[in-house]
């Protein structure tokens, strides 16, 4: 039984789009150390839902807290969540990783040296360390994906939220991310991913659910 304050609390969460729900009174609390599945085909709300949780959609009813204080406090928000998102990536392209990763660290306010040897360390590790000096906008699908996770393991922020993370990884890639995110478990970080490919993340996870239907549906085994 859950004992410790939920690092994300959602309470009746409702969304809907021109009178059509999307979400209907969703319920969730995760914790620290937690590694969280979220399944669902495509339409079935994902998107809707993370976009609501990071504050990127107002929702029509319902609360949604991080660590304890509304999400309508972004500056908060933006301080202790990150998303590895599928899309939106383009306000990355006109940057090489090298120039992306010293913006976050100046945005962060991060020490320079040991966080620049870390993302060097990390772009070996999942095979982008040849691709410093290469503008973000001609790397594949996978690359860019690994550069975000990269940026957003830096900033390490308490929450962090990887939407279809498997998609476009070769399998040594995917086992190098299985283990980053095993990392952040070890260390009471809590880590929500989104994937169609249900064999990806079974081993870590702590909890499955599945968007079913407009409802959450908790699925976590045994």
């Amino acid at each position: 039984m859950e004992t410790q304050s939920p690092v994300l609390q959602v309470k009746d969460l409702t969304k809907t789009f021109e009178d059509k729900v999307i979400l209907d009174k969703i319920d969730m609390e995760l914790h620290s150390g937690e590694v969280i599945l979220l399944y669902g085909p495509n339409g079935s709300g994902k998107s809707v839902f993370l976009n609501s949780i990071l504050g990127f959609l107002p929702i029509d009813s319902g609360s949604i807290t991080l660590l304890g204080r509304s999400i309508d406090d972004h500056q908060h928000l933006r301080q202790h969540s990150c998303i590895v998102s599928i899309d939106h990536q383009q306000f990355m392209d006109l940057l090489t990783p090298s120039e992306y990763f010293s913006f976050l660290i100046d945005v962060y306010n991060l020490n320079q040296a040991p966080k620049l040897e870390e993302a060097l360390q990390l772009s070996v590790q999942l095979n982008v360390g040849d691709k410093w000096d290469e503008l973000i906008s001609s790397l594949s699908f996978g690359s860019k994906k690994k550069i975000q996770l990269i940026g957003s393991l830096l900033i390490d922020p308490i929450f962090l939220v990887c939407d279809e993370i498997f998609e476009g990884l070769d399998s040594e890639s995917v086992e190098h991310v299985l283990h980053l995110f095993q990392e952040r478990k070890n260390r009471g970080k809590l880590t929500l991913i989104t994937t169609h490919l249900k064999e990806y993340g079974e081993a870590i996870s702590t909890k499955s659910f599945e968007i079913k239907n407009r409802k959450l549906l908790n699925i976590t085994a045994g």
